[in-house]
């Protein structure tokens, strides 16, 4: 495993195929993305960046993956500019949605890599191993094979628990965390959240889906659950809140253009419920027995609030 004091030491020419930046919450990895992108496109001829923090993201509402892939045009621009993919988990956290997590990264890669020659990765700030967090990056790490994981830490904290996965071919490399990165707080992490889902949904229309449109997932269709729309890859076409059922079918509320909703091959359920004007949000209750089945770890985030404890409130 290698260690550096800054980003200047990290050789980006030898980077190919799958780069994961690697830290816990406010470790300062989208920043470090970004600063490295001017050096990674002069270095490579069609590089691509994901985006898969799926609760304090940068480029996709939150509960979603995104791919955004390169255009020579706006060669300079980040996130770039060419065409972006979204792949909906259903959740504002990977616990409890461990599999969605793994498969929709895996997909937007699979995507990614037929016209990509290296692919930065800016993963989610679950770290903590009693939450799953070792765990699911160790998964992502044998599942991507990737050439480099920039592991942004105080100590050794998480490099230390990844180290043995450099037998498999994988480049360690651990960088300090920049004393200029602020925490934020759980309201202010909430607070984006919302600004994010409002922002989102701020042209949205009420539309019927159709008839017998599938349905993935488990759970019931109730007033205010979010769901995505999907097209036949099982990408995202766009979120949608859930409002009632009708002769036409389902309706929901959706930015979704007339002329995608063409595209529709099914829809996927989330675990959160979502008021898509404020932008409130919290998550809905499942079984533990049913959270076993699919491999998930821990809680919610504390800052993401409860169906039955937000509908009380209100």
């Amino acid at each position: 495993m290698e260690r550096i004091d800054s980003s200047d030491g990290l050789d980006v020419k030898q980077w190919r195929g799958v780069v994961l930046f690697v830290g816990a919450a406010d470790s300062g990895k989208s920043t470090l993305a970004r600063t490295l992108w001017p050096r990674v496109v002069a270095s490579h001829e069609s590089p691509a960046f994901i985006d898969a923090d799926m609760g304090q993201g940068t480029l996709g509402p939150p509960t979603t993956q995104t791919l955004a892939l390169f255009s020579p045009s706006y060669r300079d621009a980040f996130p770039p500019r060419g065409r972006w993919v979204r792949y909906f988990v259903g959740s504002t956290t990977p616990r409890r949605h461990m599999l969605n997590t793994i498969v929709g990264l895996s997909l937007l890669v699979r995507e990614a890599i037929r016209r990509s020659d290296v692919i930065l990765i800016d993963t989610t700030g679950l770290v903590d191993p009693d939450q799953g967090g070792i765990s699911l990056k160790t998964a992502k790490i044998e599942i991507l094979r990737p050439h480099t994981v920039v592991v942004l830490e105080h100590g050794d904290e998480v490099s230390s628990a990844l180290g043995p996965l450099e037998a498999l071919g994988t480049r360690l490399v651990s960088l300090p965390i920049s004393p200029d990165v602020r925490k934020r707080t759980l309201e202010e992490r909430r607070e984006r959240r919302q600004y994010r889902f409002r922002r989102y949904f701020r042209n949205a229309r009420k539309m019927a889906l159709g008839k017998s449109v599938p349905v993935i997932g488990s759970g019931n269709l109730e007033p205010g659950r979010l769901i995505g729309i999907l097209d036949r890859r099982g990408f995202l076409l766009a979120l949608a809140v859930f409002e009632s059922e009708s002769e036409d079918g389902m309706v929901v509320s959706s930015p979704l253009g007339e002329g995608r909703l063409k595209s529709l091959a099914a829809i996927r359920l989330g675990d959160i419920w979502l008021d898509p004007e404020t932008g409130e949000h919290g998550w809905i209750p499942r079984p533990r027995a049913e959270a076993a089945r699919e491999g998930s770890a821990g809680a919610p985030e504390a800052d993401v609030i409860p169906l039955q404890r937000s509908r009380e409130a209100t």
